[in-house]
């Protein structure tokens, strides 16, 4: 398994290559969340605070999660939106399996737990409204790209809030394939990722 870890990292693409971060270079604190899949950490790199996505180690070692890890990377890489969680790097070991995606940290947590703190006022002109629009820009941004990315899972659990309450649309802690191309055949099929996950991928409207 290690092996074909290896051959799947062995000639990364240059951007992948200049984004690789050791893991020594992370501080790791508490987790922000966990799913089937796995887990997401505060962190700092170099003094910055991030966000460190990890893979459960039972699925890191095929060739296959390594090579779906590695093209995730380089198409984050390519995303530059106000209203996208931007990638920082990764880290990847060949002795231990490890894949971890590092990336910006939302101070503010999700728009689901920001909709559910009654501590925190919420008015439909000055934050609700603010918030949508960062979400629909943030979609329209995916869409639009060549090929269009769909994010597969737009929901309030998945879209982020930083400190100036802008929203941010993020991948899925908890799904392997959060980010993809789709080509127009697939508009609407479930999800490929091996094992399968539950999410769709639905088109955008008014694009097809």
């Amino acid at each position: 398994k290690l092996f074909e870890m290896e051959v799947a990292f062995k000639e990364p693409p240059p951007a992948v290559r200049r984004a690789q971060i050791a893991m020594s270079e992370l501080m790791m604190g508490e987790v922000l969340g966990a799913g089937q899949f796995g887990e997401v950490r505060a962190a700092t790199h170099r003094g910055t605070p991030v966000a460190v996505k990890t893979l459960h180690e039972r699925h890191n070692k095929s060739a296959k999660r390594a090579e779906a890890f590695r093209d995730e990377m380089q198409l984050l890489l390519g995303l530059r939106h106000p209203n996208i969680v931007q990638l920082i790097g990764g880290c990847w070991s060949i002795e231990s399996g490890e894949l971890c995606l590092v990336l910006e940290l939302c101070t503010r947590g999700s728009l689901e737990e920001l909709l559910g703190d009654s501590a925190v006022p919420l008015g439909w002109v000055n934050e609700l409204l603010p918030l949508a629009t960062g979400i629909a820009r943030g979609m329209a941004y995916l869409h639009t790209q060549r090929p269009p990315i769909m994010h597969r899972d737009l929901k309030p659990d998945n879209v982020l809030i930083d400190d100036e309450y802008v929203a941010k649309g993020a991948p899925r802690p908890a799904c392997p394939c959060p980010l993809a191309p789709v080509p127009r055949r697939q508009q609407g099929s479930p999800c490929r990722s091996d094992p399968p996950c539950r999410c769709v991928v639905a088109p955008a409207a008014g694009r097809w």
